[in-house]
């Protein structure tokens, strides 16, 4: 879904501490209810347990790559390497597992964070275990 972003939602996602990208996490991996997508405390943890998961599974399919810490040097060197059977796609896999990974993090870091939409249109964020929240209830 494309979404609207408001002049509100700019100011408030800076005042918070909110990057587009946390952001990003909260609207792919969130529940919605009403009119808020909430990715709280809990739901993180089972999106990071699922990631490490599908890691450890990539990474036994290329034990090569397991302790490497995947750079982009490293990628180079591993196409460079006409003898290295390592599975590039994995490797760049792997790099976007360990950046939503570490998004995750940051939105376990708030306790979880909310996100008011109506339809398309993003209205306001915050973290769920703000001031805010517990005076909305």
């Amino acid at each position: 879904m494309e979404y609207v972003i408001t002049k509100h939602f700019l100011l408030r996602i800076s005042q918070r501490g909110l990057s587009k990208e946390i952001l990003n996490m909260v609207l792919k991996f969130g529940n919605s209810k009403g009119d808020k997508i909430t990715l709280n405390k809990k739901m993180t943890q089972k999106v990071i347990k699922e990631l490490d998961d599908l890691k450890k599974k990539l990474t036994k399919q290329d034990s090569m790559i397991q302790k490497s810490n995947l750079s982009n040097a490293l990628i180079i060197d591993f196409k460079s390497n006409s003898n290295c059977d390592i599975d590039v796609e994995n490797i760049y896999l792997l790099e976007q597992i360990a950046y939503d990974r570490a998004m995750l993090m940051k939105i376990l870091d708030k306790g979880g964070v909310t996100v008011v939409a109506e339809g398309n249109i993003l209205i306001t964020a915050y973290n769920v275990n703000s001031s805010y929240e517990k005076k909305r209830g």
